[in-house]
């Protein structure tokens, strides 16, 4: 048995005691944060090998997990044609962040600023061997400004873009469009 850090030992326990046990150590760690807010993302790429419980990363620091893959909501309806994109609801935990960036931080403000100098949201592999991934927060300053809604079914968007094996296939076929 151990605590979760971050967490006070507290008191002995008294007899006949009940107290919340955890599945694993994860859970425990994870149960920190209670706090979040959702964000809903549409990828194009398929979305096998992403699982509720990934991390949702910026630059390998931990900003929150995935809540649904894919997702939907009673009244949510798309067409299955060529620009047919997969709902997947994240939450980003702010609480993640107080450590290194101190408790007064507006994580809503600094995503929304984020999102205007070119941040997008990815899909990355976290295994090769098992085919795992986990959203991936970086900056990709060729992309062009989001235009499209900040809201749907009342979750704020985020934008997304192609990440992975997607990303060098097109700049496979740049390179070679260069070269012709």
């Amino acid at each position: 048995f151990d605590v979760p850090d971050g967490w006070d030992r507290g008191e002995p326990a008294k007899e006949k005691a009940e107290y919340r046990l955890f599945d694993n150590q994860r859970s425990t760690q994870d149960s920190l944060y209670t706090v979040h807010k959702n964000y809903l993302l549409f990828f194009s790429d398929s979305v096998r090998g992403l699982q509720p419980g990934a991390p949702v990363e910026f630059r390998g620091i931990r900003l929150g997990t995935v809540a649904q893959v894919p997702f939907y909501k009673e009244g949510m309806a798309q067409r299955l044609d060529n620009d047919y994109r997969i709902p997947v609801l994240i939450r980003i935990e702010p609480d993640r962040l107080h450590k290194q960036l101190g408790d007064n931080v507006d994580i809503e403000a600094h995503l929304k600023d984020a999102e205007s100098r070119g941040m997008r949201a990815s899909m990355k592999s976290a295994n090769l061997l098992t085919g795992s991934l986990y959203i991936d927060l970086d900056f990709y300053p060729q992309e062009k400004p989001w235009k499209g809604p900040r809201e749907l079914f009342g979750y704020p968007l985020m934008p997304t873009t192609s990440g992975g094996l997607a990303q060098i296939q097109q700049k496979l076929m740049q390179t070679l469009d260069k070269i012709n």
